[in-house]
């Protein structure tokens, strides 16, 4: 433990930091210690170090990032979203696509087509899942729509209407807004 004292900057030359060193057993054992970190830092941290000493470490936030992924595929959809509001790294894991997409796989029992990997590319495949399938086989179609409307366009050469972009736009603009509800839907 190491510890500085806070002066002006007058006195600050006098003084020097401090260290104590102990090891687990001795750790466990000086309550001076243990007031200065209760003192400092509160009782959470304390507990933590006494934890340490004790030999009870926190091996789930030491798991390789592959590994963990794995063992969440496995939990219920519920844990998988609840777990991802715990902590920084966990919301990283748990809201990754890669993740998703396997849980996607797992659950329709099927491959993704290409134009359902098409639209996880643009929503994501945690939307996508939690997409009704009415709903999905919409955008399928407006995505398909989409893409004959593109490559016509490209082979005839056509300049862009205005009212066929503001289509698409407005076709667009509503998937979103559908993810949207949808999503504050599944949250609730």
């Amino acid at each position: 433990m190491r510890w500085w004292k806070i002066t002006s900057r007058n006195d600050g030359a006098k003084f020097h930091p401090g260290e104590s060193v102990a090891t687990y057993e001795e750790f466990e054992q000086d309550d001076r210690m243990h007031n200065e970190i209760l003192r400092v830092m509160g009782h959470k941290t304390l507990d933590y170090c006494l934890n340490i000493c004790a030999g009870k470490l926190d091996y789930l936030v030491r798991i390789p990032n592959k590994i963990l992924a794995k063992i969440l595929f496995y939990l219920n959809l519920e844990d998988v979203i609840n777990l991802g509001t715990t902590s920084k790294r966990f919301n990283e894991i748990c809201n990754s696509d890669s993740l998703w997409r396997e849980i996607y796989v797992n659950t329709t029992l099927s491959q993704p087509s290409r134009p359902v990997e098409e639209l996880a590319k643009l929503f994501g495949w945690k939307k996508l899942l939690f997409t009704s399938k009415l709903h999905l086989q919409m955008q399928l179609r407006r995505l398909t729509l989409e893409e004959s409307d593109d490559n016509e366009n490209i082979r005839t050469n056509v300049s862009h209407d205005p009212e066929l972009y503001l289509g698409k736009l407005f076709v667009l603009m509503s998937t979103c807004i559908l993810l949207i509800i949808v999503d504050y839907v599944s949250c609730d």
